[in-house]
């Protein structure tokens, strides 16, 4: 605020005959006018005093302080220390598993007896790639639910989940980590059916072609891995190694 030339004094300020402009101090004039920062004054939640040059206005930090800086995301934690070290396998689905925009899905051949094999969303499955033609009853099936039913379910039917990582020498069978039967039965029986069967070739509903073994964390039923975390089945791992976005 300013003052025109002339004989008259201001608060916060003055002007004399023959000045052009004099800087008055804005807060010393608002307060003549605003008695209820007089009035309020002391009351729990107003700032003490009148709008002066020493009300919260003038004396507010230019800059935030430190502990109310926004703070910098911690940083991703990268490997269990058990698994320091050790090589883990690409991030991937069950073999039963399809992904779609990052989750984990039962595969939709399976979920229709083949009759619609293409998963276009959470909720649906398509006889055809095309989504238009998605859209006629007899080419897709739609069906809108809760996470967990119907077509929007993982290799185990429940919640969908992102791929996971197994060690390098485990596969995913129905989200869980196994080592893998072509390793545990030197190359004779290399497809995993069960959690301790494996398969020598298709179809594996042949018995002739199953060699079950062991119970728990004993025979087929084991991990890859040496450690507690890892030498009995286990879920994949979920975690960034280093240099992933």
């Amino acid at each position: 605020a300013s003052a025109v030339a002339g004989e008259e004094s201001l608060a916060g300020g003055s002007a004399r005959v023959g000045a052009t402009l004099q800087t008055v101090n804005p807060g010393a004039v608002v307060s003549m006018f605003d008695p209820l920062s007089v009035q309020a004054s002391g009351i729990p939640g107003m700032p003490a005093g009148q709008d002066d040059d020493t009300s919260y206005y003038f004396t507010v930090p230019k800059e935030i302080q430190p502990d109310f800086r926004p703070r910098p995301p911690k940083p991703t934690s990268q490997l269990p220390p058990e698994l320091e070290g050790v090589e883990l396998g690409p991030a991937a689905c069950a073999a039963n598993e399809e992904l779609n925009l990052g989750l984990c899905y039962m595969k939709c051949s399976l979920l229709t007896n083949g009759t619609r094999p293409h998963r276009l969303s959470a909720y649906q499955c398509c006889a055809g790639t095309s989504g238009l033609g998605c859209l006629l009853k007899e080419n897709g099936t739609l069906q809108f639910s809760f996470v967990g039913r119907g077509v929007d379910v993982d290799g185990r039917g429940t919640v969908p989940h992102p791929p996971g990582q197994c060690l390098s020498d485990e596969e995913n069978f129905l989200n869980q980590c196994y080592k893998k039967c072509t390793l545990l039965t030197n190359h004779e029986y290399p497809i995993r059916s069960g959690s301790a069967t494996c398969c020598k070739q298709q179809p594996c509903y042949n018995l002739f072609h199953l060699q079950t073994s062991g119970g728990d964390c004993a025979g087929y039923n084991v991990g890859g891995g040496s450690t507690n975390l890892t030498k009995c089945p286990h879920e994949p791992f979920n975690v960034k190694q280093p240099g992933q976005p």
